[in-house]
């Protein structure tokens, strides 16, 4: 309620009051201005101000406490609304209204540079792969889609955890990152601390990302890269490795992971913040016709994810973050103003 307290405060420097009054609370009573008038009846706390003392009913500024909204001017003069809500107010002949929105969850929408996309939308074991050039998307075990998690979209990929659980992405020059930008990004549900690994390639020594691998049960997210083919030579998340993020995963909770290379700069961010920043040359290997693997290990049946991913996204040739950002938004929060004609205008994020 900052802005309240601000327009409150400019009322008083900016305009030549010589008398206010506040009533709330009542049906008719409670007191009566400086120079007659009455005071309107209501639950609504009012200040109403005056050049000359005397009240008008007019050039105030008021508070509705039913719908959380500061009212400045009247509906004869123009009028002013400042909603605390994150919900679009409609739109009323004769009115502003300024308001704060929040934005909200999307399904991500397939560019250019999306490699692969899996809503987990779809039909049991049947996913489909909705990026810029389609893979065939094969499911092992009991992996399944599912509607008791769902970030957006209603459903969710569901791992079960048990060995053979899992989903492989058809190879692809798509998944051949080179020395160029790239970014894996996810959202991630757990009840679940032991370790668990998200994407590899089925050979292993390309590219990964783990969870809970430092000190057993640390909850806590890695990144793995190799130029070799046969170790982790560039990033890696084992003891001691430069991969190793510092965000504990809360439990029970819908997580997004993203990790991302913008030119020398490997980054891993855990719901929007920057949780390691790694400077590091290099080209991740080649795929060499291998396939992708979601919730396992690459080369070993093991590492099972044990939980709910959703929104899974690989992008080439772009860092889709390179500072800190709100993960799933629609990019829409921000102060509003909307006219009596119901057209939106964005004022500041």
């Amino acid at each position: 309620m900052r802005i309240v307290y601000l327009l409150l405060i400019l009322c008083f420097i900016s305009s030549p009051v010589s008398a206010f009054w506040m009533s709330g609370g009542g049906s008719g009573g409670g007191g009566t201005p400086a120079g007659g008038g009455g005071t309107p009846a209501g639950e609504d706390t009012q200040i109403q101000f005056n050049d000359n003392g005397a009240f008008a009913g007019h050039e105030g500024l008021s508070y509705n406490h039913v719908n959380n909204q500061l009212t400045i001017g009247t509906a004869s003069s123009g009028v002013i609304m400042l909603s605390e809500t994150s919900q679009t107010p409609a739109a009323s002949e004769g009115f502003g209204k300024l308001y704060i929105k929040s934005s909200t969850a999307v399904e991500y929408v397939s560019d250019v540079n999306t490699s692969l996309l899996l809503h987990g939308n779809g039909t049991g074991a049947t996913f489909v792969d909705s990026g810029n050039n389609p893979k065939v998307i094969t499911t092992f075990g009991a992996a399944t889609q599912s509607t008791t998690q769902s970030k957006m979209g209603g459903k969710s990929i569901y791992f079960p955890g048990a060995s053979g659980d899992y989903l492989e992405a058809a190879t692809s020059a798509d998944f051949d990152f080179g020395a160029e930008d790239f970014t894996i990004d996810f959202w991630f549900y757990t009840s679940s601390s032991s370790r668990q690994w998200f994407v590899a390639a089925s050979s292993d020594y390309h590219f990964g990302i783990d969870y809970s691998y430092q000190g057993g049960n640390s909850r806590k997210v890695g990144i793995y890269a190799s130029s070799t083919g046969s170790n982790w030579n560039i990033l890696t998340a084992d003891y001691g490795g430069n991969g190793r993020g510092t965000i504990a995963l809360p439990l029970n909770t819908w997580n997004h992971i993203a990790f991302v290379r913008n030119n020398a700069q490997w980054m891993l961010f855990i719901n929007g913040v920057l949780d390691l920043n790694v400077t590091a040359t290099g080209a991740i290997t080649s795929i060499n016709n291998e396939n992708v693997r979601i919730g396992r290990h690459g080369s070993m049946i093991d590492f099972m994810v044990n939980g709910y991913i959703d929104e899974f996204r690989v992008s080439k040739g772009i860092a889709r973050w390179t500072t800190n950002f709100i993960p799933g938004s629609d990019g829409s929060t921000g102060l509003y103003f909307k006219n009596s004609s119901g057209t939106e205008f964005l004022l500041s994020h």
